[in-house]
Formats: structure tokens, C-alpha cells, sequence
């Protein structure tokens, strides 16, 4: 007898830091600057201190998009804050970060300057938090971050894995079990359009966990700050044989 199970969803996050000056393309990777091309996002690293570097986007009119200044100082915490801006010049948000959870205020704005959202966080808790509509009106609450949800929620995200695994010979015949955990990147209309194994097993069961992935449906697409945005979550599923 086969059985899956499915443990949790977790966003998966991570931030690359160039350690040198120069211009570096969306992939981080060092490139000239005079090669640099304005039709897609080019990143800057400035040493402002000792301990702080600062990284910017640019959108391809050149005006620009982010920057992360990153300040590590004498403290096991990286501490950093992410300034965002709308093209046409207006700050979009401003957010802290410590060890790569908010910490502190995330404060976001709408096009036209008024508020959108003031919330405060401890280490990655909402402490407390303000919503506001684009006339600067205060309107219920909804949170910064909403995942990628599986449509039905998560009993039918089980049921749809149990419904679709074949549980491989292979795996039965030398009662082989593991956990795969699959990367899957979301769009804002909530196709899946990547999939790659960031926790393998063996051979067999990494590829019947992708199987399984690449025939699921559309899901609820994830979101911004009440706009849906492209996410890429982790989903683990744990591969056991009962008798």
C-alpha cells in the first residue's frame, strides 16, 4: 500500500550580495557597463561604508526602481532596508529587513503619494498594521504577503497528489522512501511556470514528485500588497510505503 504525505508550503526566499563595486546584470553576474543594456533591470553596487553596501535597479527608461542598502555592522544580524519606486519617480514602499524578516516598519505608497499600507513588524511578526485606499481613506486590513494557493485549499491539494501518485516499481520492489521537496515558481495569473527539485531523494521519487507537479491546475495566484504578483514557493512531499 502507497502513501504521500503533504507536510507545508513555505515562500522561499533568498538574496545574493556581490561583494565588489561594478555593474552587475539581474543575475548578479559581473558585466561592462558600457554593454549594460536599458531594456532590462541592471544592478549597482556602491560601497557606502565599512559595513554597508547598496545595490539599485533601474527600470529600461533608466529612471530608478529599488535599492537595498545592506548593513551587517558589528552584529551577527544583517540589517537592510529595500526602497522601492513607482517609474514615475514616486516611492512605492519602504521595508526593513533583519536576517531576511521584516523587522520594523513596512510602509508602502500609492502612485499618487498617498499611504497604502503602515505596518510594524518583530522579526518577522505583524505587530500591528494600517491599510488605506488611494484617496488616503482607512479600509480593512489585508496582509503585505499572500501566498499561492492551491485552488480548493490544502485538502484538495492532498487529494489531488494521492489521486495522481504512482508510487514507482522501483521505489516498492526496494521500499525506497524520502522527502522531495519541489520549487515551484507561480505567476500573477497563477500558472506554474517553473519547476525544479531544491531537496531530492532518490532518482525515482524526485521525478515522480515533478511529475505530479507539472500536471497540477492553475492556482490562486499569490500577492503583493493586494496585487497579484509572480511568487515561487517550496513544496515538500514526504514519499512513505505502509504495509
Amino acid at each position: 500500500m502507497k502513501k504521500v504525505h503533504l507536510i507545508f508550503i513555505v515562500l522561499l526566499c533568498s538574496f545574493v550580495y556581490g561583494q565588489n563595486t561594478g555593474i552587475l546584470d539581474k543575475n548578479y553576474a559581473n558585466i561592462d557597463k558600457n554593454n549594460a543594456e536599458f531594456n532590462q533591470e541592471i544592478y549597482e553596487n556602491n560601497e557606502n561604508s565599512k559595513n554597508a553596501e547598496s545595490k539599485k535597479s533601474f527600470y529600461a527608461s533608466g529612471k530608478i526602481k529599488s535599492e537595498i542598502i545592506l548593513n551587517s555592522g558589528k552584529s551577527k544580524s544583517n540589517n537592510k532596508i529595500v526602497v522601492n519606486w513607482y517609474e514615475s519617480g514616486q516611492i512605492k514602499s519602504v521595508i526593513n529587513y533583519t536576517n531576511d524578516k521584516y523587522n520594523g516598519s513596512l510602509t508602502t505608497f500609492w502612485e499618487n503619494g498617498n499611504p497604502r499600507r503602515e505596518d510594524i513588524y518583530k522579526m518577522g511578526k505583524l505587530i500591528k498594521g494600517k491599510c488605506f485606499d488611494n484617496n488616503g481613506n482607512k479600509t480593512a486590513y489585508y496582509n503585505y504577503e499572500i501566498l499561492p494557493a492551491f485552488k480548493g485549499g490544502l485538502n484538495s491539494l492532498y487529494s489531488f497528489i494521492n489521486n495522481e501518485l504512482k508510487y514507482p516499481e522501483e521505489a516498492l520492489e526496494n521500499d525506497l522512501t524520502g522527502k522531495v521537496i519541489v520549487y515551484l515558481t507561480i505567476n500573477e495569473f497563477g500558472k506554474i511556470i517553473a519547476t525544479k527539485i531544491i531537496k531530492g531523494s532518490t532518482a525515482c521519487l524526485n521525478n515522480e514528485a515533478l511529475r505530479i507537479v507539472n500536471k497540477m491546475p492553475e492556482w490562486n495566484a499569490g500577492k503583493i500588497d493586494g496585487e497579484s504578483a509572480k511568487m515561487e514557493i517550496g513544496l515538500p512531499i514526504l514519499f512513505n510505503i505502509a504495509d
